[in-house]
Parts: C-alpha cells; sequence; structure tokens
C-alpha cells in the first residue's frame, strides 16, 4: 500500500462536546519575536462545508509589512487594527492573482503595524465518500470535507499567514486558537494531543505549520504517539514506536541534531484523485510535521504493515524516513529560493534512501537508486541554471534530486555533504538558496573545488546520462 503511496509522489507532486484546554510543550520551546503569533477562533461544521475564522496575528511590521494570505475559497468579512479595533482597508480582491492556493490580500502601508486581525468566512463542496461521490482531485492545498470530516493543512492557508515585502512566507506560528466544530466528536490541532467534542482550545510557544482534522472520527495516543482517524491495536502502536524510533536514530546520528518530536499519524479519506484513490486502499500522503497523513482511511495496523522479516515493510521504511526528514528540511529549515524543492524534497529523500541503507543494505539502496534512474526526467535545466522554483518538479524533486546528492556524497566526500546539510539546519540562511549558494556551503563545509568540477561536469546537465549515473555508483 506504501509503496504504491511511493511510486506516486512524483505525479501528486505535480498538481495533513467539552471545552478543553491543550497545551502543545517541547524542548526547545521558542519565544522568537520575528515568530508570528496567532490568537482567536476558527469555526467549522464538517456536515455543510461551512469554515469561518477571526485570527489576530501579532509580529514584526518588517513581516506585518507586506500582504495577507488566505484561501482562496475564503472570503474577508474584514480587516482591523489589533489593539484599537478600528477597521482599516484592504485590497486584493479584485481580480486576485493567487499565490498556490491563497489570495494575498494588502493592508494599506503602516497601518497593521500594531497587528492585523482578519475576519472571514467560506463554504466548500461536501463530497460523501463513504457514499461512492468523488471529486476530479485532491491534494494539501485543498480544504476537504468528505461527509464526515473537515481537513485542511497549512498549504490551505486556512488561517491568514503573513507574507513580508521581500516574499518570505511566515506559515509557523505560535498560537493561542479556539476551535468550535459543529456536531464534531474529535478535533485534532497538529502538533497537540487529540480532543474529544466540539471545542477545544489550542495553545503553544513553539511555532508549528498548522493543520486541522475534525469530525467523526477515533484517535488514540499511545507512549506519545497520537493516531488520529483510524483504529490502532496496542502490538500495532508499540511497532510503530520502535519502526520510528529507529529512523529517527539514523536521521540523528546522521545530521548531528536531535529529532525533537514524536510524530503524530494521520488516517483520512482522499476526496478523489485517480481511480486507486478509494476507501481502504492507500496511494497518497503529507506531512505536516509532526503529523504524518495517508490517505484510503485505513486501520493502523494495515497502514504500518510488517514485511517478511518482521520489521517494517520496506516502502513503509522509505516513506516515513522521506516524511520524518521533514523535521529537519521543512520545519528545522524552511527552504525558499529557486532551489526550495531541490532543498526541502530532494534532500528528505536522499536521508530516506540513506536510512534504506542503513536498515536493508546495499542491494536495496542501490535498487533505489535505478529507480531514481528510471523515474528522472528526459529533459531538465541543470541545477545551476535553475532561476524559479517551478523549474524543479515532481521527478526532479523525488527521483533526479536524491540522484544529485548520491552522485555528490560520492565526489566530495560524505562528511563534506553531511556537514553542509547540517549548517542549513543549525545556520538557517537568512537569503533565498540557488546552485551558487549552495555551492558556497559546500566549500565551507570541505569540499574542494575540483572535486565539485568533476561533479558538475559529470551531473549538471540537461539530461541524466551514464557519466552522472557512474558519479552515484549506480551498479557499484
Amino acid at each position: 500500500m506504501l509503496n504504491e503511496m511511493m511510486r506516486s509522489w512524483r505525479f501528486a507532486a505535480k498538481c495533513l462536546g467539552a471545552f478543553s484546554l491543550v497545551f502543545a510543550t517541547s524542548v526547545s520551546a521558542q519565544s522568537d519575536a520575528s515568530i508570528p503569533h496567532i490568537t482567536g477562533w476558527i469555526e467549522t461544521d464538517p456536515a455543510t462545508g461551512y469554515l469561518a475564522g477571526d485570527i489576530c496575528i501579532a509580529a514584526t511590521p518588517s513581516a506585518l509589512g507586506g500582504s495577507i494570505l488566505l484561501h482562496r475559497g475564503l472570503n474577508v468579512r474584514g480587516v482591523r487594527n489589533a489593539v484599537t479595533g478600528a477597521p482599516l482597508s484592504f485590497d486584493g480582491y479584485y481580480d486576485a492573482r493567487n499565490i498556490g492556493d491563497a489570495t494575498p490580500y494588502e493592508v494599506a502601508q503602516g497601518a497593521a503595524d500594531q497587528g492585523v486581525c482578519v475576519s472571514y468566512v467560506g463554504a466548500f463542496p461536501v463530497v460523501h465518500v463513504d457514499a461512492g461521490e468523488r471529486t476530479t482531485d485532491d491534494w494539501k492545498g485543498n480544504i476537504a470535507f468528505d461527509g464526515k470530516t473537515v481537513r485542511a493543512a497549512e498549504q490551505t492557508r486556512f488561517y491568514p499567514t503573513l507574507r513580508d515585502a521581500a516574499g518570505v512566507e511566515h506559515q509557523q506560528v505560535t498560537y493561542d486558537v479556539e476551535v468550535r466544530c459543529t456536531g464534531c466528536k474529535t478535533i485534532f490541532w497538529n502538533g497537540s494531543a487529540p480532543v474529544a467534542g466540539d471545542r477545544a482550545r489550542f495553545t503553544s510557544d513553539r511555532p508549528r505549520l498548522l493543520m486541522l482534522y475534525a469530525g467523526d472520527l477515533p484517535f488514540s495516543t499511545i507512549d506519545g504517539v497520537h493516531f488520529v482517524g483510524a483504529e490502532v491495536s496496542a502490538d500495532a502502536a508499540a511497532f510503530v514506536g520502535t519502526s520510528f524510533a529507529a529512523i529517527a536514530r539514523i536521521h540523528e546520528d546522521y545530521l548531528g541534531v536531535a529529532m525533537e518530536d514524536h510524530p503524530s499519524l494521520l488516517s483520512f479519506a482522499a476526496l478523489g484523485g485517480r481511480a486507486s484513490r478509494k476507501l481502504g486502499v492507500n496511494t497518497w500522503g503529507f506531512a505536516t510535521w509532526p503529523t504524518i497523513a495517508s490517505d484510503g482511511r485505513l486501520p493502523f495496523d494495515k497502514l504500518v504493515p510488517r514485511g517478511p522479516d518482521g520489521s517494517l515493510a520496506a516502502g513503509s521504511q522509505r516513506y516515513f524516513a522521506h516524511e520524518m526528514a521533514h523535521h529537519y528540511f521543512g520545519v528545522r529549515y524552511a527552504p525558499r529560493g529557486p532551489l526550495r524543492w531541490f532543498m526541502l524534497e530532494s534532500t528528505a529523500e536522499y536521508l530516506a534512501a540513506r536510512a534504506i541503507r542503513t536498515l536493508r543494505g546495499e542491494a536495496a539502496y542501490q535498487g533505489l537508486l535505478a529507480g531514481y534512474v528510471r523515474n528522472s526526467p528526459t529533459a531538465v535545466i541543470p541545477l545551476d541554471q535553475v532561476t524559479d522554483v517551478g523549474q524543479i518538479d515532481g521527478d526532479y524533486r523525488y527521483a533526479l534530486g536524491p540522484l544529485l546528492l548520491a552522485a555528490l556524497e560520492r565526489r566530495i566526500g560524505e562528511e563534506p555533504l553531511r556537514r553542509a546539510l547540517t549548517s542549513f539546519i543549525t545556520n538557517p540562511p537568512s537569503q533565498e538558496v540557488d546552485y551558487s549558494y549552495l555551492r558556497a556551503r559546500l566549500i565551507a563545509a570541505g569540499a574542494t573545488e575540483a572535486s565539485l568540477a568533476v561533479f558538475e561536469k559529470a551531473c549538471l546537465k540537461p539530461t541524466l546520462d551514464d557519466a552522472c549515473k557512474a558519479e552515484a555508483g549506480i551498479g557499484s
């Protein structure tokens, strides 16, 4: 099942009652003033597709001086000063130029420096998946109502996010938010424990990417791992904990940086897409760290299968190793610039391949490299010529990208590459990253000009050829 999901990544990339107070804690809770803090409430009704909110954002004037992004299906009721409550004029609703799944709105220059509040409302189609209804597609940026639940990940911008004048989007936030969910039995807010009931308040001083999943759904918390959306046996939960710990140790040992969170698992129903996307079949997933979400609405005993040797099945190991790597490349370091997708997804897949090599040996690793070769695009813009984030598409991100990193490791040495990747996590760049910047980091980490020149001659070409395959060690 998860093997099929792995094969689908490159395609998916082209197109996670009572009033309760829940605290999200961490050993590295942050109070960085540059991190936006949001307060307010969100209301939703899974049965009707209704979603509304009133969210206030406190941030630095530089962050507040750009635009506000909100999902294109949500209508702004009004914007006001967070301190005085005075209404603020805004623009962006006429002839909107969307950024991904969101519409940017601009408030008059300087008017929002004290903080801004956005009131909004929207209604979305309800696709009754259990009755056999389907849509043409589903994706992470979709605000999805399946007749029983609502799902909205950070990519949707179901909460207003700031995009400063330099184009940097501040999606990770600290928060104090109340969620009211009509008819809901469970509310899950990424980074916090799931809550039984139709109302809950979530707070955290740790920056998070936000995701809401709520409705008529089961949940369990076992040994610190949240299982949301499906049932799990005690045996499967223990197996998950052991398997995740093994993957975490491999990532930690390589990067020298601790993984601070227990992953949460979420099982949901996709609204549509390819014919294989249906209840009981897992073909697609995404991560909003620390939540790893998988479609099919499968029980976790089936979603996390054992292989013939009794360990986590190989495809599942690779999938979870990739998603857990996003704790580093995605959360600890949020890439931007022309190489965003390379630094976000290719690095995660490279780390997953390294984990498979440790867990399953050289033959399994060589099998992954061969798969990267098969799935690499026939023509690309070489990495050192990429000038736009859209030039690195799904096949580039998930196949060619990790193959390039494997070749880079063999040519410049494991240690220089390891030190360079770790530096992005421990000392994230404030600027956009292109190849020249990545190259400078590699040199600073110990790579030589001569070794980089050999790599670049072999691999930075419009097509993948035998010279680059040899650099990656294909068949060696």
